[in-house]
C-alpha cells in the first residue's frame, strides 16, 4: 500500500496534468476482470461502496494515529475497487489477459512508470483540470498480469503531503 501511496505522488512531478484514462475506458477494464474471473488461477476482488463503506467503518474503529486518520479521510472518495491477477494464471491466460489489457489502454497515456525489480508498474487516471484530484485510477502490471481500478476520487492535497514527507 505504501508502495502505492508513494507512487501516486510521483504523479505530482508531472509538469502538466493531462487526462490519461477516460471513465469508459477503466469501467471497460472492470468488465474484462470480471470477464476473465472464471480461467484458471485467475482471481478477482470487486469491492463497491457498501463494502468499502463497511471496511471503513471498520477501519476507523482501530485508527490511532493523524497520519492513519489523513489516509482514511482521503480514500472516502473511492466508491468502487476492482482487482485482477493473474499471479496463479497458466501462462496462456496470463498473456491473453495481457494482451487484451493492453488493447484497452493503447490510447491512454500512463501519467506515471515505475520500474520495481523488472516489474513495469503503469498507473492511469483521469486528472481533471479544474479539480485537484485523481480520478479513476487504473494500475497496470503486465508482468504479473495485475490490475486495480480505483474508481472515485484521490484528493491530490494528500498526494502533496505524503510527498513532502520524507
Amino acid at each position: 500500500m505504501k508502495r502505492l501511496l508513494l507512487l501516486l505522488t510521483l504523479c505530482l512531478l508531472l509538469p502538466v496534468p493531462q487526462e490519461a484514462a477516460a471513465k469508459d475506458t477503466g469501467r471497460a477494464m472492470a468488465r474484462l476482470v470480471k470477464e476473465f474471473r472464471h480461467e484458471e488461477g485467475f482471481e478477482m476482488v470487486d469491492l463497491g461502496k457498501l463494502a468499502l463503506s463497511v471496511m471503513r467503518a471498520a477501519a476507523r474503529n482501530s485508527v490511532e494515529t493523524a497520519g492513519e486518520r489523513e489516509t482514511l479521510a482521503a480514500f472516502s472518495g473511492v466508491t468502487q475497487l476492482v482487482i485482477g491477477s493473474c499471479d496463479d494464471c497458466p501462462e496462456t491466460v496470463r498473456r491473453a489477459f495481457s494482451a487484451r489489457v493492453r488493447k484497452l489502454l493503447k490510447h491512454e497515456e500512463p501519467i506515471l512508470e515505475a520500474r520495481d525489480q523488472g516489474d513495469l508498474l503503469r498507473i492511469y487516471a483521469t486528472i481533471p483540470e479544474e479539480a485537484n484530484e485523481l480520478r479513476d485510477v487504473i494500475i497496470f502490471n503486465e508482468s504479473t498480469g495485475s490490475v486495480i481500478c480505483a474508481f472515485g476520487s484521490i484528493p491530490m492535497s494528500f498526494l502533496e503531503r505524503i510527498a513532502s514527507q520524507k
